[in-house]
């Protein structure tokens, strides 16, 4: 048995930007051999459920996101992915699985997306 972080909303958590979930049967399979650990950077970050679709301004440097309204979210997507990274990290997760097109999908590392 290992824990796997997993996007929040594959496991059927509402918290995309719109509200929704996306859940998904293979992953929700998991849970009889492994350990899912929920993630959402966005709720994390303090975004609120639902809001406007954000982007990643693409060539900004240092990087900004902002969201459909024009309104920089930037502080809540650095805030959620360190407060992500310390959940994966105080969880000793190996493994992520990941919504493959979240709000803002402009990088990948290991794992799995779906």
């Amino acid at each position: 048995m290992m824990n796997i972080a997993v996007s929040a909303c594959l496991l059927g958590e509402p918290c995309r930007y719109d509200g929704a979930s996306k859940p998904h049967e293979g992953v929700l399979a998991l849970r009889s051999h492994h350990t899912l650990v929920p993630i959402c950077p966005e709720v994390a970050g303090g975004l609120p459920i639902p809001h406007p679709p954000c982007e990643i301004v693409v060539g900004s440097e240092p990087l900004h996101v902002v969201d459909a309204n024009g309104i920089d979210r930037t502080a809540a997507f650095l805030e959620g992915a360190r407060k992500t990274l310390e959940t994966v990290q105080a969880t000793n997760c190996r493994t992520a699985i990941l919504k493959a097109n979240p709000t803002v999908n402009q990088c990948r590392d290991e794992g799995v997306l779906i």
